[in-house]
């Protein structure tokens, strides 16, 4: 029931809507959406009609077999948050299978900067009140197919849990 609720979002976020159809930044969407729900439809807009065809591909290659969380809004928000912030060093806590990093990477490639990114997570099917996680699976494997895939240089990955000494001590080294 859940997964056609989603797809009916889906589908009606990605009708083309005009009062949507402006290239602004990031700062520039907050102001002119300040309403979450209008900002929410920009940003499904930009990643649909706007973002550059390579962030809509690395969105539709995790869709596949539902190897990603989040949604199409999210990569046209990293998109413009690092198109005008350009941060050069970032921490992912809670990798799963890296979306988010490789995304962040193919971004800045794309740019034209060198970003230093960073993950922190079990790289095990260890579970939350909301997920369940495949238990056959080589998430650090994974993350690095993802990343030869795309032809990325890889991610600096710490295997333990955010409280853990040796991810503090990588956190503070940073």
């Amino acid at each position: 029931m859940i997964h056609w609720i989603r797809l009916l979002g889906e589908k009606w976020y990605s009708k083309y809507q005009s009062v949507y159809d402006r290239d602004l930044s990031f700062a520039q969407a907050v102001a002119a959406y300040p309403d979450p729900n209008k900002l929410y439809a920009y940003m499904h807009h930009y990643l649909r009609y706007i973002c550059p065809q390579s962030v809509r591909n690395h969105r539709n290659y995790f869709k596949q077999d539902q190897c990603g969380f989040g949604e199409d809004a999210f990569h046209a928000a990293w998109w413009l948050l690092l198109l005008e912030f350009k941060p050069c060093r970032m921490l992912e806590i809670g990798v799963y299978r890296g979306q988010v990093i490789s995304l962040w990477t193919l971004i800045s490639q794309y740019l034209g900067y060198r970003a230093d990114i960073h993950g922190i997570s079990p790289f095990s099917p260890v579970g939350d009140s909301v997920s369940s996680y495949a238990k056959d699976l080589d998430y650090m494997g994974d993350i690095y197919e993802t990343f030869n895939y795309w032809r990325l240089p890889p991610p600096v990955l710490i295997k333990s849990l955010s409280t853990d000494p040796e991810a503090v001590t990588h956190i503070q080294s940073q």
